[in-house]
């Protein structure tokens, strides 16, 4: 048996698709954000790394065949709907261009922040989490936050775009996931050190519309 492509300590792979004959895309999940690579099928080859427009999101669908030269993806976060992607193959590096966008009225993505902070649990491993917020929303611990955070089951919990998670930035405040362990986010240890006796916590939905400051 070969090993066409090494295994990657610092990304955990979701899945692989061939397009154009002898190409092969390959995405990966890494800091709970995907990425998608090119390789050479025959070698395994690095050959691209496909940009996507969004630093902090995920890869929520894929459209291509071995006998196409082009393909499609779909990319959506927290609080950013879903826009599709067509890449054209033929070209190199790979030429991206948007093919369709969901538009939500008055919505201005301009005016939200989105950001990865990492947090240091009891045992001081660093625990990712997504947050979004309007820009004009204060940092003083005066404004609401819901949090969400699950770890089980070897299942990752990366930004995917809800419009509920959307009403609470905009008429509210925060919204945050942290991506505890249990999932599947970094990989099978990340998962076991989440599980079973080592399971030392439970996070649940938090909505809180007062905040006094109070320890």
């Amino acid at each position: 048996m070969t090993t066409l492509i090494p295994e990657c300590e610092d990304q955990v792979l979701e899945w692989a698709a061939c397009v154009n004959e002898d190409k092969l895309i390959v995405c990966y999940l890494k800091d709970v954000k995907n990425v998608l690579h090119v390789h050479d099928l025959s070698t395994g080859d690095h050959l691209h790394k496909i940009p996507l427009p969004l630093e902090i999101g995920s890869v929520t669908d894929f459209s291509g065949d071995k006998r196409y030269s082009e393909w499609f993806y779909m990319l959506e976060s927290t609080i950013i709907p879903s826009v599709s992607y067509h890449v054209d193959m033929t070209k190199s590096p790979p030429d991206v261009q948007v093919f369709r966008e969901t538009e939500i009225q008055d919505f201005d993505e301009s005016h939200y922040n989105f950001k990865q902070e990492f947090y240091n649990s009891k045992d001081g491993t660093g625990i990712p989490m997504i947050i979004a917020s309007r820009k004009d929303c204060k940092q003083d611990g005066s404004e609401p936050c819901m949090l969400y955070g699950y770890g089980g089951f070897n299942q990752s919990i990366s930004p995917s775009f809800e419009d509920e998670q959307l009403f609470f930035v905009q008429h509210y405040g925060y919204y945050a996931i942290a991506n505890i362990r249990g999932g599947g986010e970094y990989g099978e240890k990340w998962h076991n050190a989440g599980r079973l006796l080592n399971k030392v916590c439970k996070f649940i939905p938090l909505f809180r519309l007062n905040y006094d400051n109070r320890s």
